[in-house]
């Protein structure tokens, strides 16, 4: 959201403070369940495959994204919630890649369970690290192209004011 001027909790910053609150208190609910999964993951040895390590590191992905969330909301609740796009941008940098990587990862376990039921048998003989590697490489990639998007238009535009709320 762009604004024009900033005054320490203006009108439109109370809209936005419950959301900030309930945004923080999720955050760290999300943070607890994803050490909880990558802990199931990491102890069962019957969760030791493909799709369960996708679904850690979609939980992890996503917690990077609610790291931000905490930061948001001390800001929120410390100080005046506005601040000029490019260092929100930065603030914003594990959040977006954390996000983008979630989202993919949703994807890519959806695609790799397709892959599983229709052709089991080459799933079970494919070659794991390459597997593993092509859908990182994927990942990375794609997050190279949203991330650059994303701080060129930071980068024409930094200090256009804006309420961080991710």
């Amino acid at each position: 959201m762009v604004v024009e001027e900033t005054h320490i909790f203006n009108e439109l910053t109370w809209v936005f403070l419950p959301g900030h609150f309930i945004m923080t208190i999720l955050a760290f609910i999300s943070i607890f369940g994803t050490i909880n999964i990558v802990l199931a993951t990491w102890n069962a040895p019957y969760l030791h495959g493909t799709c369960n390590y996708l679904i850690a590191l979609n939980a992890i992905a996503d917690s990077c994204h609610q790291l931000t969330q905490i930061i948001h909301g001390v800001i929120m609740f410390t100080k005046d919630g506005y601040m000029t796009r490019l260092p929100c941008t930065y603030w914003n940098t594990v959040s977006l890649i954390g996000a983008n990587t979630a989202m993919l990862g949703v994807f890519i376990i959806g695609v790799d369970r397709l892959f599983s039921v229709v052709t089991p048998t080459i799933y079970r003989n494919a070659n794991k690290t390459i597997y593993h590697i092509f859908i990182a490489v994927i990942t990375v990639v794609i997050n190279g192209i949203l991330l650059g998007l994303i701080y060129d238009y930071a980068i024409n535009n930094p200090n256009e004011l804006v309420l961080p709320f991710f």
